[in-house]
């Protein structure tokens, strides 16, 4: 039976496995064979040859794929573990994980009925929430002779945004040496700053951020350079030729107007703002589907009649960027799609909304799913209709 491996993406989208690499060398033989250079002809499973192959390619392979990984490792997007610590220690970084820490509080000792002498409570007593979540005290507590109650800090013993518990929430006493039928305990207030380990994923994105503040001629800072401009939503810069650059310019109002265009361009254009030798041209986003816009049909279930007015406001600050109320919307990028899922779940906020239960094209009657952007366009809605059916409960 044929070795079986699991395959891997390589940086040039190409797939790579084992059976690949022996069917690669197999082609190679049988061009052999028809030039009579060998005699080989049987590769089927089992044969010497093709045992031969195997035996060859499983070493291929492993040596493909840890050049694959190791390939991965000095970028952000790609890195993953300490290899992506590495990068956030990097001195022209600096911006290590976060590696989480436990939430922090007190909490309250107590006695069934007054003692004649000091009650202490040992430092490091372990007690915990009824779903045994442990804490552990930082400190002797001592309940004094005539006194039924004390406080002492302490900390959660993992770390967690889990152990901001409310208060309340911790009433097990761990210790088996403290009498639980004479002592109960309590957190009087909650816990807090507790804070989760950050994952590769929110971590890779916060590295990511922070490239944006990278030093004068670099990528981010010419995307900067031009969102600077007042009524600028953002840029993108493609290749043009040689040192130049196309800054293409999305503003929230579409198209862009012209006189934020001209800003960002004098921007692009003024000597002290770039690189001796890096050049500019600049253009505005190309509009999708075109100058008409999206016309969308949206119709939900609600609670009682939303103003069309505000209908067309929400889905058009969700588009272009800006405040609804009490939601803000970051918008949609160049190059970005629109899909049925980002209207669904927007939405959702909205509290007289139960359901949308449809989406479509103004005038089609197939379901709407998804934009499909180039990397030279932005989202420009058209006409909006909205169809309210109100329901009960």
């Amino acid at each position: 039976m044929a070795l079986d491996y699991v395959s891997f993406i390589n940086i040039l989208g190409e797939e790579v496995s084992v059976e690949n690499i022996v069917n690669q060398m197999i082609d190679i033989f049988q061009q052999k064979h028809e030039i009579g250079e060998t005699k080989i002809t049987d590769f089927n499973e089992g044969s010497e040859i093709r045992n031969i192959l195997e035996a060859i390619s499983v070493l291929g392979f492993n040596v493909l794929e840890d050049e694959n990984e190791a390939g991965k490792l000095p970028f952000i997007t790609t890195s993953e573990g300490t290899y992506l610590d590495r990068i956030g220690e990097n001195p022209f970084i600096n911006l290590p994980r976060i590696e989480g820490s436990p939430s922090e509080g007190n909490v309250t000792f107590s006695l069934g009925f007054e003692q004649d002498t000091d009650y202490t409570i040992p430092v490091e007593t372990v007690v915990e929430t009824e779903e045994g979540l442990m804490f552990s005290t930082n400190d002797v507590c001592i309940i004094e002779a005539g006194e039924t109650s004390a406080s002492v800090g302490a900390v959660c013993m993992t770390s967690g945004y889990d152990g901001n518990v409310a208060s309340g929430m911790i009433t097990v006493i761990a210790d088996d040496t403290i009498d639980s039928e004479l002592v109960s305990v309590t957190n009087e207030e909650e816990f807090y700053n507790g804070t989760d380990y950050e994952e590769d994923e929110d971590y890779r994105l916060r590295l990511l951020g922070n490239t944006k503040q990278e030093g004068f001629g670099s990528i981010p800072y010419y995307t900067a350079l031009g969102e600077s401009v007042d009524g600028v939503h953002d840029v993108a810069l493609v290749d043009a030729s040689g040192y130049t650059r196309k800054v293409l310019v999305n503003s929230y109002s579409k198209p862009c107007p012209d006189d934020i265009f001209l800003e960002v361009l004098a921007k692009y254009t003024d000597t002290n703002n770039i690189v001796l030798n890096h050049n500019f041209t600049a253009d505005k986003a190309s509009l999708y589907p075109n100058s008409t816009g999206l016309a969308l049909t949206i119709t939900l279930s609600v609670l009682s009649e939303l103003s069309t007015t505000d209908l067309t406001n929400f889905v058009t600050k969700m588009v272009y960027g800006g405040s609804f109320e009490q939601i803000v919307f970051t918008g949609l990028n160049i190059g970005e799609d629109l899909t049925k899922q980002m209207i669904v779940d927007n939405f959702a906020l909205l509290n007289d909304v139960v359901e949308v239960t449809s989406v479509k094209k103004t005038g089609q009657s197939s379901e709407f799913n998804s934009t499909s952007v180039s990397n030279s366009e932005v989202v420009k809605l058209g006409a909006l209709t909205f169809v309210q059916n109100v329901v009960t409960g």
